[in-house]
């Protein structure tokens, strides 16, 4: 099963140091239970979005320090992608900034 991560965010450097970004985190959440996922992250705050959503079984925005109100051009372009991820009927998980926006 491939998972797309929207990485919106990167964790505190404290937590970095011990537990990865929030990208390895959510990995971590799928893979501790012995299930076979393949992960392609795009961090979204730098532009790098997906091509197509085509070919990803499911998809998961993390959290962010950043605040949906903001309203930066990299949150119009995921809240765009998020409509297309839903319109194609593919699973969506959004954690805390994944989850508001």
């Amino acid at each position: 099963m491939k998972i797309g991560i929207l990485a919106a965010g990167i964790s505190p450097q404290e937590l970095r140091e011990r537990h990865g970004t929030y990208a390895d985190m959510s990995a971590a959440l799928f893979t501790q239970h012995g299930y076979d996922y393949q992960f392609e992250v795009f961090d979204v705050r730098e532009e790098h979005f997906p091509a197509s959503i085509e070919g990803f079984d499911g998809w998961l925005i993390t959290g962010s320090k950043a605040n949906v109100y903001e309203n930066l051009p990299w949150m119009q372009r995921l809240k765009a992608l998020i409509i297309k991820i839903n319109d194609a009927r593919i699973p969506l998980l959004g954690i805390c900034f994944g989850h508001q926006i």
